[in-house]
């Protein structure tokens, strides 16, 4: 008994001791729920922690050894810096609580996977990719997260050289997704969430020389995703670069480089605080700073300040002047080496560290928004973080074709989409001189619970993550805090955090109750007032291409080049954010929410198709609308008869010199005759030309246009080119006369079941059931394949889902079939002309009157009047459209037309579209886009031939006083309509598609419906055309 008692008390004693030791660790390991199982600290879901260990942000410079390395630009041969991209091994689990107790320390790999990092893990098959719109992908209960939690552990060996015996070591992640923990050699080292942060960690004193073990373990959830409510795909993984840097005890930690444009435009002062940290607190030692700003090799500025360290940190500061600068603008985004080198007391150079920087003064005068004294417009665009394959990872070759790109397009402004991007993207504004607005990664629009003073040290958290980072690059013009605070004092706190570190750029919010931001972001409704508009704004979206919208950008850019206190403003967006997926027979599809995997509950569908670019940035015919709006001339013309045009340069800074200004007479389509202004323009300028026009001898059969094409000599991939800049047009004579058919006499033929019209060759039958056109017949080949019915509906677009529009009107799509005809009567009947009158009542939620008045004539025209009375419509909206719809012979594979195109264009997006001659096939009218919907349509059509291969053509002419809107498709317009979900999906060839009508509503802005203007507000709408049958044999 004695015996049991002694070992009983061993045994006590040693689990006593046992956990007394698991408890001096608890804040490193966390508790053990069950033998067996690893458990991680609670951090991921401890609101009082989103951090551990981490450094604090700093700006995105990574040192070099010396000045001379400094100089080369380029980090992968130096000393101190260990890349870490490439294959890491690596186990998942669906849930943190699967993790084996050995994950972290087994010796045993041979059961695990390998990968190359960076990516995502979803891209592996590994976890369900979900999108969601400015919504968490679970159930908003704060800081409760979901149970099924995609947990991965990556680990990989790194080799400590003896060379970095002495100094710290620095483990850096730019970017892992949502939180992680570091484990080295089996210990915690750290723990960071923020998914878009830089995160990094001195790991030093768990390091050796020789082979080293880091284990990362990364969860898609923590309560910081509750902050990070984006507009875009939830993904998990290490997706940035990672890599090791070793630096010496004393070293540069940070720097801030004020870098300011006097007012003369031509002295840039730097301002430079300069943080010092000495991880090392035993030594004391003098050090030198010197501060080197160079223009290529040409020394600009040089100054040096030497210093004593005794404290863990020291702050350096140095100011001073250059003359001769060039200042840094979109136009000309000049920029200067600045070098800051660090060295000892001995006069060795410890390290050293290279930046970009830029000068430049921003300034809101009189609410105005001058940029270098001169008052700028934004020109802009939203991006996201995205790649069709690998998810959030992008390499340097995508980042700078983004960059190319938006050049090409006018395009002098990035918005990144509600977070911080990847941090080669700010580089590339730098140098490409694209002006950027910054956020925090916070967006609450999913949050539903209190923000007590926890959640704010959070929120500061994050906003400090983004600026310490992104200080120092010239191209940033403004901060968000976040977007969707609704807390007007958290969001003050925020602001004035900011405000007391930000000393030039200006400060604001989107969709909070910030008070009296630094300019506000508006809402890109302009039916809604702009509240306070004396107030400098700009529009934080002026247009989405939702599916397929972008209505309306044209009116929301002529409102900021008139209206002084708006600065601009951003088209959403640069690319689709859809994965690039593939059937078994090999061809291409764009997966959006709910088809990549996920089901379609789980996923918002396709919020994620805004780019005016497909996500491969394979161009949308959108690009062109974009382009031409942002055009960097403007003109207008003040006396048509004379040719005489004021022409205003719209850049700030640069003269014309690379810019090529064409005017063009085109009859019919074809160049009659061209010139070029050879003027130079200084900025700002504007100027009126008399264009040296040989005089023209007009016919009446041929529209005449006068263009302005706008070119630029540019290089691209080192190699100079001429790109399209845009154009100004103006039709100065219309088509009045058409080749005539000979006559024959007309023939009218009545049956009990339709009233057939016949001349020599060609025959046309109208219904007596329906009153509509049933048959027309062309030298015995039919051309109608279903009756010609009055048609009030368009597919429906992202667009009209996302606002309810369509979702009002849906009766207009079946309202075809709800027409009770009342009478059908012949009001005429000679051999020169028969006119069948069809009145009938349209019936929906009240009676609306329609009638349709057939003209018929010898020389094979038919001329349709048709009229719909919305007097005394009180309950029925008004519909998309008043026209009408009919499937016609695929043997007539020929389409020419003139009128706006040659993209589709609507309403509310047509002011850019080229007035001329157009020709297709047919079959390459479609385009398949994501998801089939509204495409297709061409405005202000004059004329229209359909030709079969034989030469038959049908011509379909336009009233004098009202032009068309047409679509024509190499298929049956109802498969647009949420039948398929792929635009790949869409087969051709079964049938063609016509629509013709005067009036189509617009698509809308994306974020809301078209505005009136671009609605039918009338109280009677009208088609009028006329169908010519004619044989060129």
């Amino acid at each position: 008994m004695k015996k049991k008692n002694i070992l009983l008390g061993i045994l006590l004693l040693f689990i006593f001791a046992h956990c007394k030791n698991d408890s001096n660790k608890k804040n490193q390991s966390g508790d053990l729920k069950s033998q067996g199982q690893f458990s991680l600290p609670d951090y991921w879901k401890n609101p009082t922690v989103w951090q551990w260990q981490r450094e604090a942000a700093r700006t995105d410079f990574i040192p070099y050894e010396n000045f001379e390395r400094a100089k080369s630009k380029s980090h992968p041969n130096d000393t101190y810096f260990k890349n870490l991209n490439g294959f890491w091994k690596f186990k998942s689990y669906e849930k943190v609580n699967s993790l084996p107790s050995d994950i972290i320390s087994s010796t045993n790999l041979d059961q695990w996977d390998q990968m190359s990092i960076p990516n995502c893990m979803e891209m592996r098959n590994i976890g369900k990719a979900l999108f969601k719109n400015n919504k968490l992908p679970f159930t908003s209960d704060y800081p409760n997260l979901p149970e099924n939690n995609q947990t991965t552990i990556f680990r990989r060996t790194i080799d400590i050289p003896l060379l970095w015996k002495d100094r710290d070591v620095q483990l850096i992640f730019e970017g892992v997704a949502s939180a992680f923990f570091v484990y080295v050699n089996g210990e915690l080292a750290g723990y960071s969430e923020d998914s878009r942060a830089i995160s990094e960690f001195s790991i030093g004193k768990f390091t050796k020389i020789g082979i080293n073990e880091i284990s990362v373990v990364v969860l898609k959830y923590c309560d910081g995703s509750y902050f990070e409510n984006h507009n875009m795909w939830h993904l998990h993984g290490i997706y940035r670069n990672v890599y090791l840097i070793s630096r010496p005890k004393i070293k540069i930690q940070d720097f801030y480089a004020k870098t300011l444009l006097m007012k003369d435009n031509t002295t840039g002062q730097v301002d430079l605080e300069i943080d010092i940290s000495n991880s090392n607190q035993t030594l004391s030692s003098t050090q030198k700073i010197t501060a080197l700003v160079l223009d290529t090799l040409k020394e600009k500025a040089r100054k040096e300040i030497t210093y004593t360290v005794d404290s863990s940190s020291t702050k350096v500061k140095l100011k001073f002047d250059i003359q001769k600068i060039i200042p840094w603008s979109d136009e000309l985004p000049k920029t200067y080496d600045l070098y800051i080198t660090q060295s000892d007391s001995k006069a060795q150079e410890t390290e050293s560290i290279h930046y970009r920087i830029g000068f430049t003064r921003i300034e809101t005068t009189n609410n105005n928004l001058l940029f270098n004294g001169q008052k700028i417009k934004l020109r802009g665009i939203v991006v996201n973080e995205f790649h069709p394959v690998t998810g959030y990872t992008q390499d340097k070759a995508w980042l700078e074709s983004d960059a190319e790109q938006m050049k090409m397009q006018s395009i002098n402004a990035v918005r990144n989409a509600t977070y911080p991007m990847n941090p080669y993207w700010y580089e590339l504004c730098d140098r490409n001189g694209i002006y950027g607005l910054e956020s925090a990664n916070i967006n609450l629009a999913d949050w539903n619970g209190e923000i007590n003073n926890v959640i704010l040290e959070q929120l500061k958290y994050r906003l400090n993550n983004s600026w310490e980072r992104n200080k120092n690059h010239s191209h940033i013009i403004c901060w968000s805090i976040g977007s969707s605070i609704s807390d007007a004092t958290v969001v003050s706190t925020l602001y004035q955090e900011l405000k007391t570190k930000e000393k030039q750029k200006l400060i604001s919010a989107y969709n909070t109750k910030l008070i009296d931001p630094d300019i506000l972001f508006q809402s890109s409704s302009l039916q809604s007032s702009i509240p306070n508009t004396n107030k400098l704004h700009l529009f934080h979206t002026m247009s989405k291409n939702s599916g397929n919208s972008l209505g309306e950008l044209t009116d929301y850019w002529n409102y900021a080049l008139a209206t002084p206190t708006c600065a601009g403003g951003f088209v959403a967006d640069l690319a689709d954010q859809t994965f690039m997926m593939k059937y078994n027979n090999e061809k291409v599809y764009w997966a959006y929410g709910g088809l990549y995997g996920e089901s379609e509950a789980s996923s918002d569908t396709t919020e994620c198709s805004n780019g005016i670019y497909y996500g491969n940035k394979q161009t949308k015919s959108i690009v062109n609308h974009v382009r031409n709006t942002f055009t960097p001339f403007h003109s207008t013309m003040e006396n048509i008869k004379e040719f005489k045009i004021k022409l205003s340069y719209l850049y700030k800074f640069i003269p014309s010199n690379d810019f090529n200004i064409f005017w063009i007479i085109e009859r019919n389509g074809t160049k009659i005759q061209e010139g070029k202004i050879e003027k130079t323009f200084q900025p700002n300028e504007n100027q009126t030309f008399k264009l040296p026009i040989e005089k023209i001898v007009y016919t009446e059969d041929a529209d005449y246009v006068l263009k302005l094409n706008y070119n630029e000599l540019k290089k691209v991939n080192n190699v100079f080119r001429f790109l399209y800049k845009g154009e100004d047009q103006w039709l100065i004579k219309k088509r009045t006369k058409y080749d005539e058919n000979s006559a024959s006499d007309l023939k009218l033929i009545e049956t009990d079941s339709m009233f057939e019209i016949q001349n020599a060759k060609n025959i046309f039958q109208i219904s007596k059931q329906t009153g509509f056109l049933r048959k027309i017949t062309q030298d015995k080949k039919d051309f109608i394949k279903t009756e010609m019915v009055p048609y009030f509906w368009r597919a429906v677009t992202d667009s009209d889902l996302r606002t309810g529009y369509s979702q009002e009107r849906e009766y207009w799509k079946t309202a075809h079939q709800k027409i009770k005809l009342i009478s059908l009567l012949i009001t005429q009947n000679t051999k020169d002309k028969i006119q069948i009158e069809a009145k009938g009542i349209l019936q929906l939620a009240e009676d609306i009157p329609i009638q349709i008045t057939y003209q018929f004539n010898p020389r094979s025209e038919l001329n349709v009047d048709a009229s719909l009375h919305l007097t005394k419509a009180v309950q029925v909206k008004e519909p998309f459209r008043f026209g009408f719809k009919s499937l016609f012979n695929v043997a007539y594979g020929k389409m020419e037309f003139f009128g706006r195109g040659p993209m589709e264009n609507y309403i509310d997006r047509n002011q850019t579209a080229s007035i001329s001659q157009h020709k297709f096939p047919i079959r390459d009218l479609y385009t398949p886009i994501v998801r089939p919907q509204e495409q297709g349509n061409r405005t202000d059509v004059s004329w229209l031939s359909l030709t079969t291969f034989e030469n038959d053509q049908i011509l379909i002419k336009s009233d004098i006083n009202h032009l068309l809107q047409v679509n024509v498709l190499p298929f049956d317009y109802d498969e647009l309509d949420r039948i398929y979900k792929k635009g790949v999906d869409i087969k051709l060839g079964q049938s063609n598609t016509m629509i013709l009508c005067e009036e189509l509503a617009g698509l809308g802005n994306g974020d809301f419906p078209p505005s009136d203007k671009y609605r039918l507000k009338k109280e009677v709408l009208q088609c009028r055309f006329n169908i010519t049958l004619q044989s060129q044999q």
